[in-house]
């Protein structure tokens, strides 16, 4: 297979997207919703059945909007926080697809002593997602190499054929 080679520069919205998917396909993103939505709605039904005073319901409904909006507004903060304080954001990230796996690497100097690329053996691909907005290929439950789909819409069939060649099928979400 010949090295296929793409760039693709990560902004502070991509890693607000990813940290979002990260969150709201877990079991806890799912029930804080579950729970913001009971609160939201039980408190409107004891409020129209007057089983609630104004008071009550103003303070139950705000604490059910707590719940709902803490995650993404905390999630977005923090994207926005770590694309600011890490350089390696600075510039585009360089791609590389060979025959063993995928290599990342960064034209920013990282400083003495810090790699400015990391590899990843197509065995050891956790799994493979496409979103709306990006491609993410984990390298563990919680790690993943970000590709802005907006970025590599032109090369994105070129990858996606790799994808399924060389990742194990059972590892692809809506990658075909």
């Amino acid at each position: 297979m010949e090295p296929f080679k793409f760039s693709a520069k990560v902004e502070p919205q991509d890693l607000r997207y990813f940290n979002l998917y990260s969150f709201y396909h877990r079991p806890m993103g799912f029930f804080m919703t579950l729970i913001g939505l009971i609160m939201f709605a039980s408190t409107q039904w004891m409020f129209l059945g007057g089983g609630l005073v104004m008071q009550d319901e103003i303070i139950m409904t705000l604490v059910s909007l707590v719940v709902l909006l803490y995650m993404p507004l905390s999630l977005t903060l923090r994207a926005k926080g770590s694309h600011a304080r890490n350089p390696i954001f600075s510039k585009p990230l360089n791609y590389t697809f060979e025959e063993e796996g995928m290599r990342l690497s960064t034209d920013v100097d990282l400083g003495e002593g810090v790699s400015r690329e990391s590899k990843l053996r197509w065995e050891n691909v956790y799994k493979v997602v496409k979103t709306r907005h990006e491609l993410l290929i984990f390298s563990n439950q919680v790690n993943a190499f970000v590709i802005p789909l907006n970025q590599i819409t032109s090369q994105y069939p070129t990858i996606r054929d790799i994808l399924i060649d060389r990742v194990e099928d059972h590892k692809l979400e809506n990658i075909k």
